[in-house]
C-alpha cells in the first residue's frame, strides 16, 4: 500500500514558494506564503503514486485551507493516505509548519492594493521616515520597522494569542489592528499594506464637538485649570489599506488606525479603522471612530474670556489652525508626501463648507459666530534653534488702526510635551507695549538655555504664548508659537566592500556639545539585512569630549539598505544618524 516517506516543504529563500509569495526577506526557516495563491510541496512515497487507486490528502490545521479569506496564522501541516488498514497520517513535525499571511497581490484578498510601487513601499519596505517637530519646522526620524527580522512574525501572532483574539477573526483585516503594539511593523509583517501618517496641529477634543476651547482669564492669560481641550503639535497614526464590505461602496482603501487612541471607543482604548474617504466627505456616522478623526483634522480653535462672575465671552475663532498639514513618506523615495487633500478639502472652498454642514447634521457642533477681530496683531517668529542654544525671541506688535494702541501683555515660555501639555514654565514677563497708528513695535526677549535645559522633556519643545488686553478697546489679543529644539547628530560612516558575506566596518562618532557631562548614555546600532541590533553603554561623556564606536558587520543580502545609530540618555533624547549602503550580490 501507499506510504509516506518524506515531505519537502520547499521553504528555502531561493526556491519558488518564497520568491513567488514575496516572502524571501523573512528571517525564518519556515515556509511563509500568502493566502489565495498556489504554492508547492514535495511528497515522497514508498512507490510510484497511482492516481486511479491511491488516495491521499494534505491537511492544514488551524482552520480552513489557505484560501483567499482564510485565517492568517501558523498552520500545522499533515499528509494523510488511505490504506487497507485505515488512514495513515504523518506525525506532528514543527519543521513542516506553514505561515499564511494576507496577500495584497491577490485581487480577491481584502487587502489587495493594485499599485506595485505602493505595495513595495507599504508592505516590503523595512525603512521608513517618521515626521515630527512643528508645522513650520518639520523634523524627520529614520525608522527601521524590521518586519522581516527573526522572531517578529511569531511575536505578531503571539500578540493575537495573548489578547485572546478569536481564531475566526484572524482572517479579517478590520480586526487585526486592535491588538498591535507597534502598528506599522505588525501590519506589514502580516501582509497588510500600511504607512505612518503625521497630522500637524492635531486637535484633542474632550467634548465630542468640532471646537477646541481655550479659556483665558480677564487679562488674557490661559486658564490651564479650565482649558480641557488641547492641540498636539503633531500626532502620528497609521493608515492601512483594505476593503470595507461593512460600509457603502467607495469607502474602502486607506483606513485610519491609531495605536495611541486618546479616548475610548465602545469601552476600549482603540481608534479605527476609519475610512479616509468618509472623513474627507463628512460621512462620520460610519464605523469606526470617523467622527473623532474628523475632529482631529477639522476642529476650530475657539478662545473665550472668562469673567470674574463666571460668564464666558467669545474672543476669537481660528478655523485654519488645526489639521494644517498631513504627511507621510513618499512611495519609493526618501521625500515626504503631503496627503492633506486626502483628509479635507481646501480651507474656505464650497466643498469644505458642505462637508462641515454635513458633519453638523451628524451631531458635531461648531462655533458659527465670528467675533470682530482686534485691530492689533502679534506675530511670533519662526526660528531654528538647537538644544542648549541661547536665542533672541523678537515679537512684533502690529497696529492696523488709525489710533494709538496700548497693550498690557504677558509673555509666557514653557517646556511642553508634543501633546501640548505644559511641563514647566521658565519665562514670564509682563511688558506694556505702545504702538503708534499703522505702525509696528518689536519687543525682544532673551532666552537663555540655563533656564530651560534642565526641564526639557522628550522631543524638546518650547511653547511661547503672548496675550494681552488693548487698553483703548478692551479687546484681547493672543498668539502662540511652538519652537522645536533640534538635537545634535550622530555621524555614521560605513567602509569596506559592500558585498554579501564580506566584512564591513560601521563607525559612529558623537561630540557632546554642552558644557555639562552626559551620564548613563546608551548608543544603539542596527541595519535591515546587514546588522543585528547592537548597543553600548557609556557611563559619562564630559562636555566637549567625543566618543567613537567601531563595529564589524557582514551583510546577509543584496540591495539598498541603511545602518542606523541612536543615542539616548537622561540629559539628551533621540539623537540619531544613518548611513546608506548598496550591497552587491
Amino acid at each position: 500500500f501507499l506510504d509516506i516517506w518524506d515531505v519537502d516543504m520547499m521553504k528555502r529563500p531561493d526556491e519558488s514558494n518564497k520568491i513567488e509569495h514575496h516572502t524571501t526577506l523573512y528571517h525564518s526557516d519556515y515556509l511563509i506564503v500568502r493566502r489565495g495563491q498556489e504554492f508547492e510541496i514535495k511528497i515522497m512515497f514508498n512507490r510510484p503514486y497511482k492516481p486511479n487507486e491511491d488516495k491521499f490528502a494534505v491537511e492544514f490545521v488551524i482552520g480552513s485551507s489557505p484560501a483567499i479569506n482564510c485565517i492568517v496564522g501558523k498552520y500545522n501541516m499533515y499528509v494523510a493516505v488511505q490504506t487497507p488498514f485505515g488512514t495513515r497520517r504523518t506525525r506532528k513535525d514543527d519543521s513542516r509548519a506553514v505561515y499564511i499571511l494576507f496577500n495584497p497581490w491577490a485581487a480577491d484578498d481584502a487587502v489587495f492594493l493594485d499599485d506595485e510601487k505602493e505595495r513595495q513601499e507599504c508592505v516590503m519596505n523595512e525603512i521608513g521616515i517618521i515626521y515630527h517637530g512643528a508645522y513650520d519646522d518639520i523634523s524627520e526620524r529614520d525608522w527601521n520597522y524590521g518586519q522581516f527580522n527573526f522572531g517578529v512574525l511569531d511575536a505578531c501572532l503571539l500578540v493575537m494569542d495573548r489578547s485572546e483574539m478569536p481564531i475566526t477573526n484572524r482572517g479579517d483585516p478590520i480586526k487585526c489592528w486592535v491588538y498591535a503594539a507597534v502598528f506599522n511593523t505588525f501590519l506589514r509583517c502580516l501582509g497588510i499594506p500600511s504607512r505612518v501618517v503625521t497630522n500637524y496641529f492635531s486637535a484633542h477634543d474632550n467634548d465630542g464637538n468640532l471646537r477646541t476651547d481655550i479659556i483665558l482669564d480677564e487679562n488674557g492669560r490661559v486658564d490651564r485649570n479650565r482649558t480641557r481641550d488641547s492641540i498636539w503639535n503633531y500626532h502620528c497614526w497609521n493608515e492601512c489599506y483594505m476593503s470595507r464590505p461593512d460600509l457603502p461602496q467607495g469607502f474602502g482603501g486607506w483606513q485610519v488606525v491609531d495605536a495611541t487612541p486618546q479616548e475610548t471607543s465602545d469601552g476600549m482604548y482603540r481608534c479605527g479603522p476609519a475610512s479616509v474617504q468618509a472623513i474627507k466627505h463628512g460621512d462620520i456616522c460610519y464605523p469606526f471612530d470617523a467622527a473623532f478623526v474628523f475632529a482631529e483634522v477639522n476642529s476650530d480653535v475657539v478662545y473665550f474670556s472668562r469673567k470674574k462672575d463666571g460668564t464666558m465671552q467669545l474672543v476669537k475663532v481660528n478655523r485654519t489652525h488645526v489639521g494644517r498639514m498631513v504627511l507621510t513618506k513618499a512611495a519609493g523615495d526618501v521625500t515626504r508626501r503631503d496627503i492633506t487633500d486626502n483628509y479635507k478639502f481646501s480651507e474656505g472652498t464650497p466643498e469644505e463648507r458642505t462637508v462641515l454642514e454635513k458633519a453638523e447634521e451628524y451631531g458635531c457642533k461648531r462655533e458659527n459666530s465670528n467675533p470682530p477681530l482686534a485691530d492689533v496683531d502679534v506675530i511670533l517668529p519662526t526660528l531654528e534653534i538647537g538644544v542648549g542654544d541661547d536665542f533672541e525671541l523678537n515679537l512684533e506688535f502690529l497696529n492696523r488702526s488709525d489710533h494709538r494702541r496700548t497693550m498690557e501683555t504677558y509673555i509666557s515660555g514653557s517646556v511642553v510635551y508634543y501633546t501640548g501639555v505644559s511641563s514647566h514654565e521658565f519665562l514670564f514677563k509682563t511688558p506694556t507695549v505702545t504702538i503708534q497708528p499703522q505702525r509696528s513695535v518689536t519687543e525682544s526677549v532673551m532666552i537663555e538655555s540655563r533656564n530651560y535645559m534642565h526641564h526639557l522633556v522628550e522631543q524638546a519643545n518650547l511653547n511661547f504664548i503672548v496675550t494681552g488686553k488693548i487698553k483703548e478697546t478692551g479687546k484681547i489679543v493672543t498668539s502662540m508659537k511652538v519652537i522645536t529644539l533640534h538635537n545634535p547628530k550622530l555621524l555614521v560612516e560605513v567602509t569596506g566592500n559592500a558585498t554579501v558575506n564580506e566584512e564591513m566596518i560601521a563607525r559612529v562618532d558623537f561630540t557632546n556639545p554642552f558644557t555639562f557631562s552626559l551620564k548613563d548614555v546608551e548608543v544603539r546600532m542596527d541595519g535591515p539585512g546587514v546588522m543585528e541590533h547592537k548597543k553600548r553603554q557609556y557611563s559619562l561623556i564630559p562636555g566637549g569630549t567625543s566618543l567613537t564606536w567601531t563595529e564589524v558587520f557582514t551583510p546577509q543580502r543584496a540591495g539598498k539598505t541603511r545602518v542606523f545609530a541612536t543615542l539616548d540618555c537622561p540629559g539628551l533624547r533621540q539623537v540619531s544618524g544613518q548611513a546608506s549602503i548598496n550591497v552587491k550580490p
